[in-house]
C-alpha cells in the first residue's frame, strides 16, 4: 500500500490533464504490475491516503481522544469535505486528509501512528470498501486470492 498524496520520483507517476486521482492510481498500479509480473503481487495506490480511509466514519475518531469533545471539530470536517467521497478529498499540501485531519484535531499529529489504526479498525473494513471503491476492488482481489488457495 503506498499513498498516492505527494507520490515523487515514481514511475508513472505524473499527473495528466482530466485524469481522476482514481484512474491515475489504477495507471501507477498497472504500470507497477507491469514491471513485476506475478501472481503474488497486487500493488495498490490509495487514493490519496490512508486517512481517507478514516472518513468513512468520523465518529469514530472519538475513542481515540477521551475526554475531548470533537462535536464542532468532527462538524467542520465534514463542512470541509461536504459530502465527497473519502477516495475524493483532494490531495492538496493544506487540504489532503491527514492535514485536515491535523487542522480540526491538532492531537492527531502526535498520536495518528495509533488513533489512525484504531479508528480504522472500530471502522471495519465491510464500511471501508463501501464507501471507498478502489479501496474495495483491492480488498476483493486480495480475498479471491484467498478463495482460490482453499
Amino acid at each position: 500500500m503506498i499513498d498516492l498524496y505527494a507520490l515523487r520520483d515514481f514511475p508513472g507517476q505524473e499527473e495528466r490533464q482530466g485524469e481522476s486521482p482514481r484512474d491515475r492510481a489504477c495507471r501507477i498500479e498497472a504500470g507497477m504490475a507491469a514491471q513485476l509480473p506475478s501472481s503474488q503481487f497486487i500493488p495498490y495506490i490509495q487514493v490519496h491516503e490512508f486517512e481517507a480511509l478514516l472518513y468513512v466514519d468520523l465518529d469514530e475518531l472519538r475513542p481515540s481522544f477521551p475526554g475531548k469533545d470533537l462535536t464542532d471539530a468532527l462538524r467542520r470536517l465534514r463542512d470541509d469535505t461536504a459530502g465527497l467521497a473519502p477516495e475524493d478529498i483532494d490531495d492538496g499540501h493544506n487540504t489532503a486528509p491527514s492535514k485536515r485531519l491535523i487542522r480540526h484535531i491538532p492531537a492527531y499529529e502526535y498520536v495518528k501512528a495509533i488513533a489512525g489504526p484504531q479508528t480504522a479498525a472500530r471502522i471495519g473494513l465491510a464500511r471501508m470498501r463501501d464507501r471507498c471503491l478502489h479501496f474495495g476492488v483491492w480488498l476483493g482481489r486480495l480475498e479471491g486470492l484467498a478463495a482460490a488457495k482453499t
